[in-house]
Parts: C-alpha cells; structure tokens; sequence
C-alpha cells in the first residue's frame, strides 16, 4: 500500500489507474454515479476539509498495482580463503527475491551459510547450501521465493569460501519489484 494524497482537483479523485475514468468531470455525476458511495464519500470529506483549511488535502491508500521482474545486483566482494563475509544487499524499492544468480566460474568452492531478509532466515536448515546450486549454468525449474524486502530493510549474505584463495563474488538476486 501506499499514500496518496488527494488535493482539490477532480484528477487526483479520478487517478492513473482509470478506476473512476467513466464517471466523468461532473460533480453530480462523480456524487451520483456509485449511489452515494465511496466517491460521494471522498467528495463530501474534501468539501467539508477545505471549508475548515482551503489547502486541505486527504490521504488515501492506494494497492500498489505496478511490479516487474527486476535484478538487484550483489556488490563485488571479495572473501579471503577460508574466510566468511556477510554481504548487505539494501534494496531501493519493495523487492522480492525470487532467483539468485552467481557465475559458475565463481561458485565453485564458496557457500552460503545464511540468509536473511531483515530478521527472518531463508533457508530451512542450518547447513551450508553449495553456490553451485546458484550457478548460472544449473537448472532451476523452479525458482526461490524469499521474504519481500521493504525499502530499507536489509538482505543479508553470509557466504564461505572454502578455497585456498580469495575469490571475488558478484551476482544477481531477480525477482518481483514496485514500480511507480
């Protein structure tokens, strides 16, 4: 959900999504149209709002209706041998992770001991996952469906290397994100 804020203008009543666009301009019919019912209501509060403030305005909450499939890239972080780095993801818009990609040629010999979207763990059970089940390369008919992140709430990677070197690990998380 989120607020919108609606000012004096019939526009603002009508919104994008064409939910009102039928009913017209005319106040009679915007009031008259669904039998005195949740328009007649916002038009009735508007009217009594600007009698007290003329710059009044209401909030409503609107579903956010808009997503896409998006990438949220994983920052380039480099992990020692036999080290383990927690990765913070910081998504800018409400996402959720539904694929986690990492190059083959990456995967080998790294693995990922949690996840976490904000406090909330991931995975089913306490042993580490190979990254090779994340490789670009491996099969996945069907994908994972993490917890939906809200902006500011944090994804958090803590991923093994298992090598005898450091390896630099990027990648991608893909899933469903809100678009304005």
């Amino acid at each position: 959900m989120r607020t919108e804020l609606i000012g004096d203008d019939f526009d603002d009543l009508l919104g994008d999504d064409g939910e009102y666009a039928a009913l017209g301009y005319v106040e009679d019919e915007l009031i008259g149209h669904d039998g005195g019912g949740r328009l007649a209501r916002v038009a009735r509060q508007m009217g009594e709002a600007r009698e007290i403030d003329p710059h009044a305005v209401l909030e409503r909450q609107v579903r956010q209706k808009r997503r896409r499939f998006l990438d949220l890239g994983i920052p380039q972080t480099t992990i020692a041998a036999g080290a383990t780095e927690v990765i913070e993801i910081k998504p800018q818009r409400t996402f959720r992770t539904q694929d986690m990609i990492i190059p083959d040629a990456i995967a080998t010999g790294l693995r990922l001991r949690a996840v976490s979207v904000g406090q909330n763990s991931q995975l089913a059970g306490g042993s580490p996952v190979p990254l090779e089940a994340y490789s670009n390369l491996c099969y996945r008919p069907r994908m994972v469906l993490w917890d939906t992140a809200q902006p500011g709430v944090l994804i958090q990677l803590s991923i093994e290397n298992t090598t005898g070197a450091p390896v630099d690990l990027v990648g991608t998380l893909r899933g469903t994100a809100t678009v304005r």
